[in-house]
């Protein structure tokens, strides 16, 4: 009859357009081939006629252990010009990504430097390449030490056998985590000397309408339970990190240093 010639015709046209369309097949497109692992030098300004460091960044994070930010080469910098500040001393350095600052530390003859990220492999055998490529062998098996750290969770693995606290603690960027920044307190209390300790905090306001977050770390530090003494040290401009994002080309291009004390 005509209804099923209809329906036939109406099926293998169907059948056609299933064929043609594979409804599993990504568009075209879709697919983001994984970045690879890149290396970004670092010329020690301070120590011309050294090798510059190779520092191997993986090659994309969602907390962005892949890029090596302005405040971490900038607090490099200022330790290489200022060895006596982590010189026989031990440090600690939180959310390291590729751990540039730890790794100056180290070269600076700093006692003892516990490099630390999210405990993630990827992101912590990333650290250790950079750690073994960049530092002498009898400095890497004596000195350091790279471990997976939730930030205000138990220090105990950071402290060691002796809960030995730590004169240098680093926050390399980290104040814009502002869910965490409470967080990132903990560990610093539980882990920095009373007294003589020092947390170095280094950062950029890269969205500046959240300015207003990234400075309540240091209110939220100066308050109960922490009672942190909070100094403002230097100020340096550089190229912004994202030149096309939105607001203030100043507030975004400039690196902040701030250093934070326990009461003995």
């Amino acid at each position: 009859s005509g209804y099923r010639a209809a329906a036939a015709m109406m099926a293998t046209v169907n059948e056609e357009e299933d064929a043609a369309v594979d409804l599993f097949a990504e568009p075209e497109g879709f697919y983001k081939q994984e970045k690879q692992p890149c290396v970004r030098k670092f010329e020690r300004k301070d120590h011309m006629g050294t090798a510059p460091l190779s520092i191997r960044l993986v090659g994309e994070h969602s907390l962005y252990g892949h890029m090596l930010w302005n405040a971490s080469i900038a607090l490099s910098e200022w330790i290489d010009a200022n060895p006596s500040m982590v010189n026989g001393k031990r440090v600690l350095e939180l959310g390291a990504g590729g751990g540039l600052p730890s790794l100056i530390t180290a070269l600076n003859g700093a006692s003892f430097v516990v490099v630390t990220d999210y405990p993630e492999e990827p992101l912590l055998e990333n650290i250790r390449v950079n750690v073994r490529e960049n530092l002498p062998a009898d400095v890497v098996k004596n000195s350091v030490q790279v471990c997976g750290h939730l930030w205000g969770k138990d220090p105990e693995q950071l402290l060691g056998p002796n809960c030995e606290k730590f004169d240098v603690i680093i926050l390399s960027d980290l104040v814009f985590n502002h869910s965490f920044q409470s967080h990132m307190l903990q560990t610093c209390a539980a882990c920095l000397k009373p007294g003589t300790g020092q947390v170095l905090v280094t950062f950029s306001h890269h969205v500046p309408r959240k300015a207003d977050k990234d400075m309540a770390f240091f209110t939220k530090a100066q308050t109960e339970p922490f009672h942190f003494t909070v100094a403002h040290q230097w100020d340096r401009y550089m190229a912004p990190m994202f030149p096309d994002d939105a607001g203030s080309l100043e507030m975004r291009s400039t690196v902040h240093c701030y250093i934070l004390t326990l009461p003995a």
